[in-house]
Protein backbone atom coordinates (compact mmCIF):
# COMPACT_ATOMS: atom_id res chain seq x y z
CA UNK A 1 0.00 0.00 0.00
CA UNK A 2 3.00 2.54 1.14
CA UNK A 3 4.85 1.62 -2.53
CA UNK A 4 1.17 2.36 -4.28
CA UNK A 5 0.35 6.07 -2.16
CA UNK A 6 3.98 6.88 -3.71
CA UNK A 7 3.33 5.91 -7.09
CA UNK A 8 -0.26 7.71 -7.01
CA UNK A 9 1.99 11.06 -5.63
CA UNK A 10 4.25 10.81 -8.17
CA UNK A 11 1.85 10.24 -11.03
CA UNK A 12 0.27 13.64 -9.65
CA UNK A 13 3.57 15.90 -9.37
CA UNK A 14 4.03 14.82 -12.84
CA UNK A 15 0.86 15.79 -14.13
CA UNK A 16 1.50 19.19 -12.36
CA UNK A 17 4.70 19.87 -14.34
CA UNK A 18 3.44 19.99 -17.41
CA UNK A 19 0.60 22.98 -18.44
CA UNK A 20 0.53 26.43 -17.33
CA UNK A 21 0.29 27.87 -13.79
CA UNK A 22 0.22 31.14 -12.99
CA UNK A 23 0.19 33.11 -9.39
CA UNK A 24 -0.23 36.80 -8.72
CA UNK A 25 0.10 38.79 -5.21
CA UNK A 26 -0.66 42.13 -4.92
CA UNK A 27 2.39 44.61 -4.64
CA UNK A 28 3.44 48.76 -3.48
CA UNK A 29 6.17 50.35 -4.17
CA UNK A 30 7.27 53.41 -2.18
CA UNK A 31 9.99 55.46 -3.01
CA UNK A 32 11.26 58.29 -1.52
CA UNK A 33 13.59 61.43 -2.98
CA UNK A 34 14.63 63.69 -0.54
CA UNK A 35 17.43 66.67 -1.71
CA UNK A 36 20.32 65.82 -3.16
CA UNK A 37 21.74 64.86 -6.80
CA UNK A 38 21.36 60.98 -6.53
CA UNK A 39 24.55 59.56 -4.99
CA UNK A 40 22.75 57.57 -2.03
CA UNK A 41 20.26 55.02 -3.35
CA UNK A 42 18.83 52.40 -1.08
CA UNK A 43 16.34 49.70 -1.71
CA UNK A 44 14.49 47.44 0.14
CA UNK A 45 11.57 44.62 -0.56
CA UNK A 46 9.74 42.43 1.78
CA UNK A 47 6.17 40.93 2.47
CA UNK A 48 3.96 42.75 4.60
CA UNK A 49 0.73 41.04 6.11
CA UNK A 50 -2.36 42.46 5.80
CA UNK A 51 -4.95 42.79 9.23
CA UNK A 52 -7.03 39.86 6.96
CA UNK A 53 -3.93 37.62 6.55
CA UNK A 54 -3.47 38.49 3.17
CA UNK A 55 0.44 39.14 2.10
CA UNK A 56 1.16 42.07 0.27
CA UNK A 57 4.83 42.47 -1.62
CA UNK A 58 6.15 45.92 -0.65
CA UNK A 59 9.24 47.56 -2.00
CA UNK A 60 10.80 50.47 -0.56
CA UNK A 61 13.23 53.12 -1.90
CA UNK A 62 15.53 56.32 -1.43
CA UNK A 63 16.74 58.56 -4.03
CA UNK A 64 18.38 61.64 -2.80
CA UNK A 65 17.59 63.10 -6.40
CA UNK A 66 15.29 65.53 -4.84
CA UNK A 67 17.15 68.96 -6.51
CA UNK A 68 17.17 67.67 -9.67
CA UNK A 69 14.28 68.37 -11.98
CA UNK A 70 12.23 66.00 -14.25
CA UNK A 71 12.52 67.61 -17.33
CA UNK A 72 10.36 65.04 -19.22
CA UNK A 73 7.15 65.71 -16.85
CA UNK A 74 4.56 68.53 -17.21
CA UNK A 75 5.50 69.59 -13.67
CA UNK A 76 9.28 69.75 -13.41
CA UNK A 77 9.36 69.58 -9.28
CA UNK A 78 10.33 66.51 -8.48
CA UNK A 79 7.69 64.46 -5.56
CA UNK A 80 9.48 63.85 -2.49
CA UNK A 81 7.08 60.40 -2.01
CA UNK A 82 5.82 58.60 -4.56
CA UNK A 83 3.63 55.74 -4.73
CA UNK A 84 2.93 52.91 -6.89
CA UNK A 85 0.08 50.17 -7.03
CA UNK A 86 2.09 47.10 -8.34
CA UNK A 87 1.13 42.97 -9.14
CA UNK A 88 3.70 40.83 -9.21
CA UNK A 89 3.19 37.36 -11.82
CA UNK A 90 4.44 34.35 -11.67
CA UNK A 91 3.74 32.70 -14.78
CA UNK A 92 5.16 28.83 -15.43
CA UNK A 93 4.91 27.30 -18.31
CA UNK A 94 5.99 23.28 -18.03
Amino acid sequence: QHHNKQHWQQQLLSKRAHGISAFWEPGLRVLVRPDGIGNLQFFASGPLLAPSGSRINVHFGVVNDGSMSAVYREHPVVPEVVAQPALHVDLNIG
